[in-house]
């Protein structure tokens, strides 16, 4: 009897290459998803734990006008401005101050120190604030305008002098009279009608010398003012010829 001979196929140890391939990625996929949601969640732990807490900033309320500052300090020196304390005196003059810049600055009239320096014509002050409301002169430079009719200026004083004529703020009064005026100068002219003081002394006369003399008439007045009008009603016609 022949003998049947069957060729039987031991089954293979390893897995088709397919699955194989398939198995290895879905480990790796796995690895990566644990990887960054591991990560992510440590991020996120690690951002609570370094968020700090803002914190509000500190304000310093002055008590009487309730002006804010940053620094206790400034508020302490602005303090000074209600209280009239003036804990800077003068060596020379006795003279206090309730800063400290204003009296190193005032010292340099006693020295003569100048050490800021104009750089367009070598012009020098006393500080740094007189030096450079100076060099706007030879730079043009007017940084203060008016809110109504936009003119210009270079110092902050004429500014406020200028807005005046807008507002009719008359801020200087007259002692006896009650009459205000928007300069100073004007005032002290005004004044000068109810004292007859007259502006300028000559060292050898003993009576006060009104140097606003009248060319034409010789009439004397105690200021400018009344002296140009005084010289458009009564001399028109002689300061026109004259200045032909």
């Amino acid at each position: 009897m022949a003998e049947i001979k069957m060729d039987i196929e031991e089954p293979s140890l390893e897995p088709p290459r397919r699955e194989f391939e398939t198995a290895v990625k879905e480990e790796a996929a796995e690895a990566t998803d644990e990887t960054e949601t591991t990560g992510h969640q440590r991020s996120r732990r690690t951002k609570r734990k370094s968020k700090k807490t803002k914190k509000e900033p500190v304000h310093h309320d002055c008590a009487v006008c309730g002006k804010r500052f940053k620094n206790r300090s400034d508020l302490k020196v602005h303090e000074r401005v209600h209280s009239g304390e003036r804990p800077y005196s003068c060596e020379w003059c006795s003279k206090s101050f309730s800063h400290l810049q204003s009296m190193e600055r005032h010292l340099r009239t006693h020295t003569g120190d100048k050490p800021f320096m104009c750089t367009y014509c070598q012009k020098r002050f006393t500080s740094g604030s007189d030096m450079k409301v100076h060099a706007r002169t030879h730079t043009k430079e007017r940084p203060y305008d008016c809110n109504v009719c936009s003119k210009r200026f270079g110092v902050a004083s004429n500014l406020q002098r200028h807005v005046r004529i807008h507002t009719s703020e008359n801020p200087y009064e007259c002692l006896v009279c009650d009459k205000g005026f928007g300069r100073y100068s004007h005032l002290k002219d005004h004044a000068r009608t109810h004292t007859k003081e007259l502006p300028y002394e000559l060292n050898y006369c003993p009576q006060p010398f009104d140097v606003y003399l009248c060319y034409f008439g010789g009439k004397r007045f105690t200021t400018s003012s009344d002296l140009r009008r005084h010289e458009r009603r009564m001399h028109a016609m002689e300061k026109s010829s004259v200045y032909q």
